[in-house]
């Protein structure tokens, strides 16, 4: 594996490795810690080292720590639709579904705005996927360069299909 396929950064922090396998940094230095074959450093520090993105990524897979992608998970934007009518777009947007729960990764414009605690979406658009509505979501932001990643969580049972496409 030549290429990351989940984020563009050139490099991945233990932070950020746990975001991408939905799990804290202690988890991830846990795992550098007792895995003899987890990643080498390629750059930061020893207090905040740097990795090689594409060999975190492959490393997260051999080692079953990140949920498959749903098939056809899309390459063109997914859009979100808040109450009042805002839409918010999520470029490179990856949607997973593990153990009821929905995880929909994406990066915004710096300035996007999407509430942080008990976020509701009038309509979530992932292209090749029916719209939903979401009733209530949790969402992480991260300032990365002039992007946000932007990371939704939500169970199942908040979700609902909209028939009106």
């Amino acid at each position: 594996m030549t290429d990351a396929l989940i984020w563009p950064e050139p490099t991945a922090t233990l932070s950020r490795i746990g975001q991408v396998a939905g799990v804290g940094r202690a988890a991830v230095a846990n795992w550098r810690r007792l895995s003899p074959d987890f990643p080498q450093p390629v750059g930061g520090t020893d207090t905040s080292p740097e990795f090689a993105p594409a060999d975190a990524e492959l490393w997260l897979h051999q080692h079953g720590k990140i949920a498959h992608y749903e098939p056809g998970t899309p390459t063109e934007p997914a859009i979100l639709t808040l109450p009042d009518g805002t839409a918010v777009v999520l470029v490179d947007p990856k949607l997973r579904r593990q153990d009821g729960l929905v995880r929909l990764d994406g990066f915004a414009t710096r300035n996007a705005w999407v509430p942080l605690e008990r976020a509701v979406f009038h309509r979530v658009q992932v292209p090749g996927l029916p719209d939903v509505a979401v009733t209530s979501a949790s969402a992480d932001i991260s300032n990365n360069g002039p992007s946000r990643h932007i990371t939704l969580l939500w169970r199942e049972d908040n979700e609902h299909t909209l028939t009106d496409s």
